[in-house]
């Protein structure tokens, strides 16, 4: 064979080589993790640098780290800023609830306070909106207490009202039937008002009819690790609602998945699961769960 033939037919083969081998890998691994408390406050010892490394080795897409309390908004924006993720700005049914049992007497101005702190944080980094912050939340209903559900029910609508404002969706904690559709209820109560609310029911793990009733809104539905394992109703609810309206998540570091510690990166291992249920490729779903977070949320990957 002539020089030249051998040194085409072996440029062709580091080529074909490149292809269908590096190409596919890097793309995989290229996945937006649409809700994770990716803050130091949370790990111990150097494991938040543990799997922030290892997300940019592994990964090296986008998180969208979510705030839940007044004291760490601005945590949550310096790490967005620094890193190049994104974040939220909200408070979490679960802190009204600590801050209740803790007092009673002094909850309602110590809520008050906090609300408040959210308002000045979002009017102070109001340049920031969209850029960095792209959702409220994450807000919702945590208790099983009637009083404290109707107290937190009305902190949800003035976090809506707040996205409203802003065009930005709400991150939704419901997790149990009675909680959702308590919000279910004053979404469709004011349907005129909130028509054009947009909203992640993040780790949905309630009654699909509930989440095909919200499809009135523009309305999408998170999953986990553990939903995936535990909820019949998740493969159920893509195959009504469509997979278009679907995305992923870890909710790390709360949602271990058996690790003694989770971070964003364990967001592959979500993907590769939700693609086991759906019998759907790894490839194809990974680009539609980047499209559907980046449509909703106006982010690049």
């Amino acid at each position: 064979m002539c020089q030249s033939c051998l040194g085409f037919i072996t440029f062709l083969s580091q080529n074909f080589v490149l292809t269908n081998t590096q190409k596919p890998a890097e793309f995989k691994r290229a996945i937006i993790d649409t809700h994770s408390h990716f803050l130091a406050e949370y790990y111990k010892d150097n494991h938040y640098q543990q799997q922030l490394d290892r997300f940019n080795a592994e990964n090296g897409s986008k998180v969208i780290i979510i705030a839940s309390t007044a004291e760490n908004l601005q945590a949550a924006l310096d790490s967005a800023i620094q890193n190049n993720f994104y974040c939220t700005a909200g408070i979490h049914p679960k802190r009204l609830q600590e801050l209740f049992e803790a007092d009673p007497v002094s909850f309602y101005q110590k809520i008050d306070d906090e609300f408040a702190q959210l308002q000045k944080f979002l009017k102070d980094n109001v340049h920031q909106i969209k850029k960095r912050i792209v959702a409220i939340g994450e807000l919702g209903i945590s208790s099983d207490d009637e009083q404290v559900m109707r107290l937190q029910l009305k902190l949800v609508q003035k976090q809506f009202d707040l996205a409203l404002k802003l065009d930005l969706p709400v991150i939704v904690h419901a997790h149990k039937k009675h909680q959702l559709q308590l919000i279910n209820d004053l979404l469709m109560e004011s349907q005129t008002h909130y028509k054009n609310i947009k909203l992640v029911i993040h780790g949905f793990s309630a009654e699909v009819k509930q989440l095909e009733e919200l499809q009135t809104f523009n309305c999408y539905f998170s999953c986990n690790l553990i939903l995936l394992k535990q909820s019949g109703n998740f493969k159920k609810a893509v195959k009504r609602i469509g997979i278009d309206k679907v995305l992923v998540e870890t909710d790390s570091p709360f949602v271990t998945g058996g690790a003694e510690v989770s971070g964003p990166a364990d967001v592959l291992k979500v993907l590769r699961k939700l693609s086991e249920e759906l019998e759907m490729g790894l490839d194809q779903l990974n680009e539609t769960m980047n499209n559907n977070a980046m449509k909703l949320f106006q982010i690049e990957v």
